[in-house]
């Protein structure tokens, strides 16, 4: 079987669960961009996989467009859906909830939602602001000082939701 597996990443941690999904796969898999998917590529895939970081409760815009200028065949496939994101628990699976359109989600054999990461040295000053002023209101951030990582990955529901694709 061949597996496209599809990601928006902004600073790199989408890209990086990609890679670990593709790596757990049996069979050909390949993870690339949402930026660089041809027509050719969904076509060859016998099943895709789409991966989005979510910013502010949305899915990145090239993976919005992309789905929507690609529904018709990402409908006609296997797909399975994951997000990952800086909440966790209920407020993540509320994301997932919204992250793709009604007709994805019903047609997808499964959706996962992973935790998230941040690399402060890789933010933006704008997202460096942001995450600062998130920090002093969520309490799953009381420990980031805004110079050091934070992962949030649970990487058990991510080896989980590769071997059940």
């Amino acid at each position: 079987m061949k597996y496209l597996i599809i990601y928006s990443s902004k600073y790199g941690a989408t890209q990086a669960y990609a890679e670990m999904i593709a790596d757990q796969l049996k069979g050909d898999s390949q993870s690339q961009n949402v930026a660089d998917v041809t027509l050719e590529n969904l076509q060859a895939a016998d099943k895709i996989i789409l991966g989005s970081s979510i910013y502010m409760g949305s899915i990145g815009k090239s993976m919005q467009k992309f789905c929507v200028k690609y529904e018709e065949l990402l409908l006609a496939k296997p797909l399975d859906l994951f997000i990952n994101g800086l909440r966790s628990g209920d407020e993540l699976a509320d994301e997932l909830a919204k992250a793709y359109t009604e007709k994805l989600r019903h047609h997808a054999s499964q959706q996962a939602a992973f935790g998230g990461k941040v690399n402060f040295s890789k933010l933006t000053f704008m997202d460096k602001k942001i995450m600062k002023m998130v920090s002093k209101q969520e309490p799953q951030f009381e420990t980031f000082d805004n110079s050091t990582n934070l992962s949030l990955l649970n990487e058990a529901e991510l080896i989980r939701f590769a071997q059940q694709i």
